[in-house]
């Protein structure tokens, strides 16, 4: 696997807040864990979450910093800037954990990011 091409597939998915192409990513039974929030397990799920998540902000670019692949590991960590609902701007810095499937796709992602600032008015 080329990791820093599919790093690019999963982040080029999510900057265009394409919930169906994002979970194509996932393994079907995959468990997607955003900070402390509860663990959501299976696409179907992981998509309906993502989608409220990308209809609570205007737009998202991510710029990957640093991708390390360790085995059947991904560790990447960049800086997420969004676009809130009023248009102004927020950059946070994020880190995500993804641990493969041996068909190539993440079975566990964890991501790690401060958004109160995103949310809040």
């Amino acid at each position: 696997m080329d990791v820093n091409k599919f790093v690019g597939e999963v982040f080029d998915a999510i900057d265009n807040m394409d919930a169906d192409r994002f979970v194509m990513c996932l393994a079907k039974d995959a468990v997607f864990r955003f900070g402390n929030s509860p663990a959501i397990t299976g696409t179907e799920d992981v998509s309906r979450v993502i989608g409220q998540f990308f209809r609570r902000v205007n737009g998202m670019r991510h710029n990957v910093m640093e991708i390390i692949g360790h085995g059947e590991t991904i560790i990447c960590k960049g800086k997420a800037t969004y676009i809130k609902k009023n248009g102004s701007e927020v950059t946070v810095d994020f880190s995500n954990v993804w641990h493969m499937s041996p068909e190539g796709k993440i079975q566990v992602y964890l991501s790690f990011a401060d958004l109160r600032k995103v949310f809040e008015a």
